[in-house]
């Protein structure tokens, strides 16, 4: 019998993800052309995976919920902006026996046109 996309219904079904994010900055004008801002940021993710299921049956030792702050500041000049985070968790939740989450560390650059 063949499931989604074809995989047989019996194979490994990874869990389904869910998940909440809220990004808080202040703008702070450097200089004044209006161009140029300095942003201290904040953001803050809830992230829920549902164990896998083998054959319809919950694998052991998958699925969380994991809440995690980062704090960073935002760069912006013109149309390039560069952010920088480090995202931590503050609260996880494992199903069975798993690695907990470490500390990400997040570059971002941006151009828009």
């Amino acid at each position: 019998m063949r499931g989604f996309a074809g995989v047989p219904t019996d194979d490994a079904d990874p869990g389904n993800e869910w998940g909440l994010d809220l990004a808080l900055a202040r703008q702070i004008p450097i200089g004044g052309s209006g161009q140029t801002a300095l942003a201290p940021v904040l953001e803050i993710s809830w992230k829920d995976t549902v164990s896998d299921k083998t054959g319809g049956i919950e694998t052991p030792n998958s699925g969380e919920s994991v809440f995690t702050l980062a704090p960073g500041v935002k760069y912006t000049r013109g149309d390039l902006i560069i952010k920088g985070l480090v995202r931590f968790p503050v609260l996880q939740d494992q199903t069975g026996v798993q690695l907990e989450s470490g500390n990400m560390y997040l570059l971002g650059v941006r151009h828009m046109f």
